[in-house]
């Protein structure tokens, strides 16, 4: 998902574009099993359905999920690759966090992808595919901002990042997006999404400016020992994306499923949820366009507070592993959004409350994945 907000607070309204993509033809109705807000229920992960003969690119690096390290082990670990993170300038009067790419070598062309783990594998802007002529191996149909929309899908085989590590093959949607042309310096030709990552521990470490990739397992340990907190997750079904529960504040009870989105400028959340949330409209309003061109205004909200949540507890619900706190999300009832909850509650989580964190996306194999999640180290 990708969220570019424009709007001043000197003003009642707001604009923002707003580009969503997700490969996938349906949600399964499991999601809100993981949510808490239906009966427990087992989970099974459907398959990617895609028009043509296209497939999530599989883990090359045995995981090691649970797996302990000791002090000394630990102490020797070092990360596969790591690479600066470029955090694009904000448009005037941007609401939210400012977007982040790397830079990448693709077809023997220096290329500058922006990070969007709403995204399930990957993006490639139009005249790039052209230039590197990359062929269509499929379509798929996709969610924006107003609707659905339907792309090409191309594979990006000789993906190199910076430091030189070759990524598995991904499958990217050719189309274009709001933040190509946001920052002079780092014009962008795509997005890299969250299976794009998988094969590896991903840490995405704002403050520090590093995309730094680990060994399965190892990652993990080393956010744990940093006092990370340890967020429960899952892959949500046909998406291929990160969802964890969003919490009742001061409560065991789950309020919402959230998308984890760094590819949203800033947080949105639907109507059913702000009532658990206990979030209100304010008097701004953001109108927010989609690849389609058709806008939906929405109101901001004041100051809302999103617990994420942890491990289960003996007594029913779940510990509340971090709090979140966002000054103004988008209040709303955005279609791409209810697609992913299948009109249930739910929330994105975008830049405005991650993008000032480190986050360590634990690599996996299954629907439960482990996210850890880093104090804001601007308060």
């Amino acid at each position: 998902m990708s969220f570019a907000p424009r709007c001043g607070f000197a003003h009642s309204r707001c604009e923002a574009t707003f580009s969503l993509f997700a490969v996938v033809l349906y949600l399964s109705p499991l999601l809100p099993c993981f949510a808490g807000l239906g009966s427990k229920c087992p989970w099974k992960v459907q398959s990617l359905q895609l028009r043509g003969h296209v497939a999530l690119s599989a883990s090359r690096r045995d995981v090691l999920l649970g797996g302990a390290l000791s002090q000394t082990e630990l102490q020797k670990v070092k990360p596969i690759c790591e690479v600066p993170l470029h955090r694009l300038k904000p448009v005037d009067g941007q609401v939210g966090g400012q977007f982040a790419s790397i830079s990448a070598v693709l077809g023997g062309e220096s290329v500058e992808l922006m990070l969007d783990t709403g995204l399930s594998e990957g993006m490639v802007t139009p005249s790039l595919a052209k230039k590197l002529k990359l062929q269509p191996i499929g379509s798929a149909e996709g969610a924006t901002a107003g609707g659905d929309a339907t792309v090409q899908l191309v594979q990006l085989k000789d993906l190199t990042l910076e430091c030189g590590e070759l990524l598995e093959p991904v499958t990217a949607a050719v189309a274009s997006f709001p933040e190509e042309k946001i920052d002079q310096k780092w014009s962008l030709n795509g997005m890299l999404g969250y299976q794009a990552l998988q094969s590896y521990d991903a840490d995405i470490d704002f403050p520090r400016g590093k995309l730094r990739l680990w060994r399965p397992g190892e990652g993990a340990a080393v956010a744990a020992q940093a006092g990370l907190a340890n967020v429960e997750a899952v892959v949500l079904p046909d998406f291929a994306i990160l969802g964890v529960r969003v919490m009742q504040p001061e409560s065991r009870a789950a309020a919402a499923l959230g998308v984890i989105d760094t590819g949203a400028g800033f947080s949105a959340i639907t109507p059913s949820a702000a009532v658990a949330l206990k979030a209100r409209a304010g008097k701004q309003a953001v109108t927010i366009v989609g690849v389609d061109g058709r806008p939906l205004q929405m109101p901001l909200t004041s100051e809302v507070t999103l617990p994420l949540g942890g491990k289960e507890l003996p007594g029913g619900g779940w510990e509340t592993a971090v709090s979140l706190k966002t000054t103004s999300a988008a209040l709303g009832d955005l279609p791409a959004l209810q697609i992913f909850a299948n009109g249930k509650p739910a929330v994105l989580l975008g830049l405005d409350v991650l993008g000032k964190r480190r986050l360590v996306f634990a690599a996996g194999s299954g629907p439960k994945r482990q996210l850890f999640i880093g104090p804001d180290e601007t308060r």
